[in-house]
């Protein structure tokens, strides 16, 4: 077991190596002429001569709030995006109850058995190196009970009777999309994101 950790080991090895290098190289060749400026602190663009307790225009907490509104535009489109792609990505071949293989991404055509390596049922199986083309719309696991399989992502949310359908979810999103939208238009007309 441990000759399979080796080529982890030396990317590592050849990590620390480089990044030693770069540093070393670095310390060498670089001028030093210090002066009191550059022994300054950095506060992002302001000249830190004035006491940390003074008012600062409120221009920067303005950059700081847009600044959030783009953080947590990724941060909820990322997994919505992944919802709603689950059922047309993935690499993920499961066995449903009566021993058919059938891929967590839908793809229509399974692999065989001598493609798999595996003749267990309700096991997880490797992909084969060349995935059929066909995709359809929906991605399947096994269900709980053992009998046939039930749907993920946004389609099992549909399944359960959580949403109405795949509409109403890019609805939604389109509506969030459009809100943040008309903060960006806010903020450019405001002269937010003009940097001065």
């Amino acid at each position: 077991m441990l000759p399979s950790f080796w080529p982890i080991l030396l990317f590592f090895l050849f990590l620390l190596a480089v990044a030693g290098l770069l540093i070393g190289v670095g310390y060498v060749w670089n001028p030093r002429r210090p002066n009191p400026v550059k022994a300054m602190p950095y506060e992002s663009g302001m000249d830190p001569f004035h006491d940390a307790r003074r008012r600062l225009d409120v221009r920067f907490y303005l950059l700081a709030v847009a600044f959030l509104v783009f953080d947590v535009e990724v941060l909820l489109l990322y997994p919505w995006a992944v919802a709603v792609g689950s059922g047309r990505s993935g690499s993920l071949w499961l066995r449903q109850s009566d021993g058919t293989p059938r891929s967590a991404a839908g793809l229509e055509t399974p692999p065989t058995d001598s493609q798999t390596g595996s003749e267990e049922t309700g096991s997880i199986q490797k992909p084969p190196l060349r995935p059929p083309l066909a995709h359809s719309a929906s991605a399947h696991l096994p269900s709980a009970s053992g009998t046939g399989s039930v749907p993920v992502g946004i389609d099992g949310a549909v399944a359960a009777g959580m949403i109405e359908s795949r509409t109403l979810v890019l609805a939604g999103a389109l509506v969030f999309i459009g809100l943040l939208a008309v903060g960006y238009l806010y903020d450019w007309r405001k002269g937010i994101l003009r940097w001065r």
